[in-house]
């Protein structure tokens, strides 16, 4: 079984508890029955649980088999004994599937393969595995098993990917499942688990998995508006295909050509040290041929780089022809009918009439009513005069009376500076009779 380790240590992986030998041996040993002790076995079933999804992750490896996962937690040279009840108890929760399984369920599948699947291969299967699950035949060791949450998180990855490297659907849409693999390698760097993770995009309706007409190797087609997702490859895609591998091939040379040019320019200069004058001529003519090799390389793939460039722009270019022809329908859809220049010179001058005589019905409302000038306007001065000239004289009585109470006020003022006071306020029946009576002001001693 292909696994992955580069991604992840022993350290990052296992838990604190992993040195405890007391508790390590109790969760290495095999299960007892659940109804002794529910809530240790449900701790270890959790404990298992947790540790290997989490080992899914880190490894990024989807599939795997109870052989992988003895080799993983093998601890001093013991290998768990419960691993077996614990894959048990995933696969019946659903967090993991047998790989068989899998694929069947996962096959894109047409009308006839479909029929066949529900009246003759499923009826089959069902009958074979429960016939090996009584005599126990099967190898429980090195039965594969998908963690298929995981899985589908992968395929959302590698979609993601694909679609935000898509710049033209002529170029970009179709390609290898080596090269869709190598640019996707960060997030599935397992070959075998990549073609799962395809099959769940393509039964998704995301992609399409062919084979190559020309080669033995498959071929990606991801959905675009190009080409029927389910058709063949045709001519043009397979031109795209090839010249797609040509460049890959030329940078790859190219690179390898760089490194050689740079290995004999060094040995040349060390040669030069050493006095060795052939040996020195001899690795500078290398470094020569080299240089104009890589030169020559250099120019197809700036070659094949501009076709590819052309085929990108004539589709951006295509798209914008369509897009101004959908502008053009629109605009005379919106000419047609009653929107033309003599309607609206039409519609101009009937506004301006309309303006004018609302105009002059404003003005003729703004008139005074007739008789209005008629009335004798000396009178009605005369009788305004009286009623101001009245109104004058209650201002003067006012502010007359206003000057006496001022004087008023400060002659009190003026008799309680010289030591005149007021009686107190009285506090029975008796004086306030009294007062009643002598109210008068009394002087202070």
């Amino acid at each position: 079984m292909e696994t992955s380790q580069e991604y992840y240590n022993s350290e990052e992986l296992l838990p604190s508890c992993w040195k405890d030998d007391v508790r390590m041996n109790l969760l290495f040993s095999s299960f007892r029955n659940k109804e002794v002790n529910p809530q240790g076995w449900t701790d270890k079933m959790t404990f298992w649980t947790s540790l290997i999804l989490k080992w899914n992750k880190l490894s990024k490896s989807a599939t795997f088999s109870l052989h992988n996962l003895n080799m993983v937690f093998q601890r001093n040279g013991q290998v768990p004994q419960c691993l077996n009840i614990v894959l048990e108890e995933m696969k019946r929760q659903g967090q993991i599937q047998s790989l068989n399984n899998f694929i069947f369920e996962n096959q894109r599948k047409t009308w006839f393969n479909w029929g066949a699947d529900l009246l003759i291969r499923k009826p089959i299967r069902w009958g074979l595995n429960l016939l090996l699950s009584a005599v126990r035949w099967s190898n429980p060791t090195n039965e594969v098993f998908v963690n298929v949450m995981f899985l589908k998180g992968m395929a959302d990855q590698v979609l993601n990917r694909c679609q935000n490297q898509i710049v033209s659907e002529w170029t970009d849409s179709i390609l290898s499942e080596v090269e869709l693999w190598q640019k996707c390698k960060d997030i599935c760097p397992l070959m075998k688990t990549f073609e799962l993770v395809l099959m769940i995009l393509d039964k998704q309706n995301h992609l399409r998995i062919l084979q190559h007409p020309d080669k033995e190797e498959k071929v990606i087609r991801f959905q675009s508006r190009k080409t029927n997702l389910s058709s063949s490859v045709s001519e043009l895609e397979v031109g795209i295909l090839n010249l797609k591998q040509v460049k890959h091939k030329l940078e790859e040379n190219i690179e390898k050509l760089q490194e050689d040019y740079k290995g004999l320019r060094d040995e040349a200069q060390l040669a030069v040290r050493d006095k060795q004058k052939n040996k020195a001529a001899n690795l500078l003519r290398k470094k020569k041929i080299t240089e104009l090799s890589m030169e020559k390389k250099q120019k197809t793939l700036e070659n094949i780089e501009e076709l590819l460039h052309r085929l990108q722009e004539a589709d951006s270019e295509n798209m914008l022809l369509k897009g101004y022809q959908t502008g053009v329908q629109i605009l005379k859809s919106m000419f047609d009918g009653d929107l033309s220049v003599s309607n609206i010179d039409t519609t101009l001058m009937d506004l301006e009439e309309v303006l004018q005589n609302e105009t002059e019905i404003r003005e003729a409302m703004s008139k005074p009513f007739v008789g209005v000038s008629d009335y004798d306007t000396e009178e009605l001065e005369v009788e305004l005069d009286e009623l101001l000239k009245g109104e004058q004289e209650d201002l003067t009585h006012l502010n007359k009376n206003q000057v006496n109470s001022e004087e008023e006020l400060s002659t009190l003022i003026t008799v309680k500076k010289h030591g005149i006071s007021w009686p107190e306020i009285p506090t029975t029946p008796q004086e306030e009779e009294s007062i009643i009576v002598h109210n008068k002001p009394v002087m202070l001693n």
